[in-house]
């Protein structure tokens, strides 16, 4: 996660703080919904920790435009290899719990604030659509959670390329 420098610290590690507990409800839903490859899991959870380990704490030096995001990458990563959309994303989100988690961690403990008035806000959406997209994620046909993948992921790579080129 990189950050613009028109964010704010508190700000930034506020989101963090509060994607953690939206990725904890999502994780938790997409096990009870059994979206989740352990294999995989496993493989993804000690790299993407040290990556937002890593990340968090070079924060400041990354320019926000050239940030990526977990999800856009490693899900369709994940479902270019084969590995079927369902537990793709129920898998990558289950890993970024704990990546959140060392995220928020980490920036907690180097700027020591946030902004938990926006912590609250972003919590109460992420923690109530969380389990509805996991129940739709163990729904949807593959076919079509393939499709809206690619449409997801190309939208956010050009709008992110037009953003970049203004």
């Amino acid at each position: 996660m990189a950050v613009s420098p028109d964010v704010p610290w508190p700000v930034a590690v506020g989101f963090s703080a509060a994607e953690t507990v939206t990725a904890g409800v999502s994780s938790a839903s997409h096990a009870w919904f059994r979206n989740i490859d352990r294999r995989i899991f496993f493989s993804l959870l000690l790299p993407g920790v040290l990556g937002g380990m890593l990340g968090a704490t070079l924060l400041a030096h990354v320019p926000a435009h050239i940030g990526g995001g977990w999800g856009t990458i490693v899900t369709s990563t994940m479902i270019a290899r084969g590995v079927t959309p369902r537990y793709a994303i129920g898998t990558s989100n289950a890993v970024v719990f704990f990546v959140a988690l060392t995220t928020s961690v980490t920036l907690w403990l180097q700027l020591g604030r946030m902004r938990y008035d926006m912590v609250l806000a972003l919590l109460i959406g992420g923690a109530a659509a969380a389990p509805i997209a996991a129940w739709v994620t163990s729904r949807v046909p593959q076919r079509a959670a393939t499709a809206a993948v690619g449409v997801i992921v190309f939208v956010l790579g050009a709008a992110g390329l037009f953003v970049t080129l203004l």
